[in-house]
């Protein structure tokens, strides 16, 4: 992004059709198509916004601030939503756990029909299924979004300094 000097309202200039050419092997895009600076006698796009991935920014434009014969050349990034990598998890939640009432449903449950059973097998089933009715009922299961670890430059160092910089 600058003050380049090459005219790309200059589309015959051999100048200008090096330095496009220049910019089409690199893969680069001029973003700025207003004139860049006017003056009495000329009117030409001599500052340039340059990028790789055009995809990325609107359309460059130009504000007259009236401080030169230059514009202030701008783009904006569009608004890109990053992929987001999640992985689920299930896990039982705690959070309305009380171990009172759980202890009263424990203690209120008939477990004589687990003594009933002549299978062990069928004994064990039973005793598993009326005890996780219960556990289900206070630490229910539930489903939670992970976001994948932070890039390692991405830590408590870099947020100190960032936030440094706001004012």
């Amino acid at each position: 992004m600058g003050d380049i000097n090459v005219d790309l309202s200059a589309k015959n200039n051999s100048n200008t059709k090096k330095y496009l050419s220049v910019l089409k092997s690199l893969g680069l895009t001029q973003l700025v198509n207003d004139f860049t600076s006017v003056t009495n006698t000329s009117a030409t796009i001599i500052d340039h916004i340059l990028t790789n991935r055009e995809e990325l920014y609107h359309e460059g434009f130009t504000l007259d601030l009236g401080i030169s014969d230059h514009s202030l050349i701008c783009t904006h990034r569009k608004k890109q939503k990053l992929p987001r990598d999640w992985s689920y998890i299930n896990c039982r939640s705690y959070r309305k756990f009380n171990d009172t009432d759980f202890q009263s449903d424990i203690d209120a449950v008939n477990w004589q029909p687990i003594f009933n059973c002549m299978n062990v097998n069928e004994a064990a089933n039973l005793f598993q299924t009326m005890l996780m009715n219960i556990v289900d009922k206070h630490a229910p299961v539930i489903r939670l979004k992970l976001r994948h670890h932070a890039p390692g430059w991405f830590n408590h160092d870099f947020l100190s300094h960032v936030d440094e910089r706001k004012f």
